[in-house]
């Protein structure tokens, strides 16, 4: 009994209290939902958007190591994101080893704090998207206006919901959902590291 503690309190002591020189850290592969690892913090979830998360959140993210810039351990992180959109901020957060400016970090540590961003092409469609539902509601307010003694249709064998007698469901298809009007791309962000 003693002998089967003593071997799972061993294991548990390798992996949880590995460490390893921040600039030795090659890479590190985050996902949403998941959490880092922690010895003297709390830990923190792996992928934590921070500004335009209602635009895109991917779930998998990957850091490489870049070198540094003389002060801090800089990274590049890639994802797989449609073409409107890219990474803004990116700041890499581990937890220092004995204390929060430890060169050595505790492995499992890192999450990654982000923004998410519109690329040119995003801003583009998603304006046109907008600016298409405002032209909407001008001109369902002009057939209001000019029709508000106009007869209703009473019949309900139409194939969608009818707004001032144009089939909603024909633009809201495609104006939402991008199902194959745009392309995949890996998107890159640049960033430094924050220690805890």
């Amino acid at each position: 009994m003693f002998r089967r503690f003593l071997i799972i309190a061993i294991t548990i002591h390798m992996t949880l209290g590995q460490k390893i020189l921040l600039k030795d850290l090659e890479a590190i592969t985050l996902h949403r939902g998941h959490k880092t690892t922690g010895r003297r913090m709390t830990p923190i979830t792996q992928l934590k958007c921070v500004g335009g998360c209602h635009i895109r959140q991917p779930s998998t993210i990957q850091c490489q190591n870049k070198g540094s810039d003389g002060t801090d351990v800089q990274w590049e992180c890639l994802a797989d994101l449609d073409d409107k959109y890219k990474f803004g901020r990116i700041e890499v957060v581990c937890e220092g080893y004995e204390y929060p400016t430890d060169p050595y970090v505790l492995i499992g540590s890192c999450g990654l704090e982000y923004t998410i961003e519109y690329t040119e092409k995003g801003h583009r469609e998603n304006s046109d998207s907008l600016g298409g539902v405002f032209m909407l509601v001008i001109i369902f307010a002009i057939i209001g206006a000019y029709c508000g003694g106009c007869p209703t249709r009473s019949n309900a064998s139409h194939s969608g919901p009818f707004l001032g007698g144009v089939a909603a469901s024909s633009y809201y298809g495609r104006s939402r959902y991008s199902g194959g009007y745009s392309s995949s791309r890996m998107s890159t962000g640049f960033g430094r590291t924050r220690m805890r």
